[in-house]
């Protein structure tokens, strides 16, 4: 009976670990989720990277800084990594290379060699990034919404800095 309880318990257990990342709530639109931020930025994609591929680690991004909004980062190229198909963080692929995007960034928690303890990850369980076009941003900005929501850079900077 016993080696039958351990045999139920580690299918279970196995189970659910053959599972991708499932969010266990939506932390909700850009302003709302604001407060979780190491840093967040306006940016430039500059290319991907991929790790070796026994690594296990999702691929990653070389993002140029091109405004620092809040947090403190002295570099202008910063690496930031994505889902590797377990994690809760959106595949870098979805942010085309030289696209600009708002992000709200954080220090990578992954310490292998591969995702430096000085790089960032992105969050895929609230609206952590915004589509930049011009002097606007696009997405789910003040509330969740099916159709994105548009702000002008300058509202948006003043609304994230505020307390």
């Amino acid at each position: 009976m016993k080696q039958k309880l351990i045999i139920l318990f580690l299918l279970i257990f196995s189970v659910n670990m053959a599972y991708p990342c499932k969010c266990e709530e939506w932390a909700g639109p850009f302003l709302h989720v604001k407060k979780d931020a190491v840093i967040i930025v306006h940016t430039k994609v500059l290319k991907y990277f991929k790790p070796k591929e026994d690594s296990g680690l999702g691929w990653s991004m070389d993002i140029k800084i091109t405004k620092l909004i809040n947090g403190e980062e002295k570099r202008n190229v910063i690496r930031v990594w994505g889902d590797n198909g377990a994690l809760c963080r959106p595949h870098v692929t979805q942010f085309p290379i030289n696209t600009q995007w708002m992000f709200i960034l954080f220090d990578s928690y992954d310490s292998s060699p591969e995702e430096p303890v000085n790089d960032y990850s992105i969050s895929n369980c609230g609206e952590y990034w915004l589509k930049i076009k011009g002097n606007y941003a696009y997405g789910q900005i003040t509330k969740d919404t099916k159709t994105p929501q548009k702000m002008k850079l300058k509202d948006l900077e003043r609304l994230i800095r505020k307390k």
